[in-house]
This record gives C-alpha cells, structure tokens and sequence, in this order.
C-alpha cells in the first residue's frame, strides 16, 4: 500500500517536471527563433537568467551555436523525465528486472552522457566567448551529469544482472 502511494507521487512529480522542461524548451527555441527572425530583444530570456543580447550583436552564427546547444540540453533533460515516466508506467513490482525497464535505463544513461558532453561543449565554448567579452551566465553542470551518466550506467549494469538473475530462477523453479 504505502509503495504504492509513493510511486504514484512519483508519477505524479515526474509529470510535473517533464511539463515544466517542456515549457523551459519550447521558451528556449521560441525566443531563439524570433530574436533570429523578428526582434533581437527576444534573446533576453529573464525566465533563465540568460542574456544573450550581446552575443547576437557580436554574430548571429556564436548566438545560433550556443542558442543550438542550450536547446539540444533542455530537450535532452525533457527526454529523460520522459523515458522516466515510460519507466514508471512500465514498472512492476513484482518482476521489477524486466528487459524494457533496462532499455529505459540504458537509454537514460546515455541521454545524461550527451547532456553532460554538450554541457561541456557549450562551458567551453561560453569562455571562448569570453575572449570577446561576452559573459554567458549559464549553469552548465558539466561535472554533475557525467557523473550521473555513470551512476545510471551502473543501475542499467544492475538491472541487466537483475534480469539474468531472475531468468535463471523462473528456469530453476
């Protein structure tokens, strides 16, 4: 009963989170296409913090590059909450070491490794931007999700022994 509750809270948290990166990418793209197409003040993103008005006066082609990597991140995040809300909803409890829940977490892991090499990519190239003068206050977490790729892995890693494992018992029984 009370496991129950707790996952259910948890669907529930997962949705919110996944909506809410929804909405922080979709703001991304969407300012970054109309400070391209109709109004350079667009690229103020006060949601974020993010300013990259000076940017786009230096050269449309560093605020596209960097524009382009800060979106790739927030829709790789939003992919994550979803492959965890095809997790949850895929879970079961009582064979919980299933191949699909594997895959999920395989996939995870791998979607973290590209935040976290984007997030270096765009570190990287915000403090050759910086050569320029342009400061780009963007929390890239580059550190923080490598090494969550590799925490990720190793659950995937588990549950593909948890898989072998509970196959060889419904074999022995």
């Amino acid at each position: 009963m009370k496991t129950s509750v707790i996952l259910i809270t948890m669907k529930v948290i997962i949705w919110v989170v996944f909506i809410g990166l929804c909405i922080k990418a979709g703001t991304v793209i969407f300012s970054g296409i109309i400070s391209l197409v109709v109004n350079p003040t667009a690229s103020e993103i006060p949601y974020f913090g993010l300013s990259l008005s000076g940017l786009l006066k230096l050269s449309s082609v560093h605020y596209v590059i960097l524009w382009g990597i800060i979106s790739a991140i927030m829709i790789l995040k939003a992919d994550i909450f979803y492959k965890l809300i095809q997790l949850f909803s895929n879970l079961d409890l009582n064979q919980p070491f299933n191949q699909k829940a594997s895959d999920i977490i395989t996939k995870i892991s791998y979607l973290t490794v590209a935040i976290g090499v984007l997030s270096a990519i765009g570190s990287g190239y915000g403090q050759y931007l910086s050569e320029f003068h342009i400061t780009v206050n963007y929390g890239w977490g580059t550190t923080e999700y490598l090494f969550m790729a590799g925490v990720i892995f190793v659950i995937a890693q588990v549950f593909k022994r948890g898989i072998e494992f509970q196959s060889d018992n419904e074999l022995t029984i």
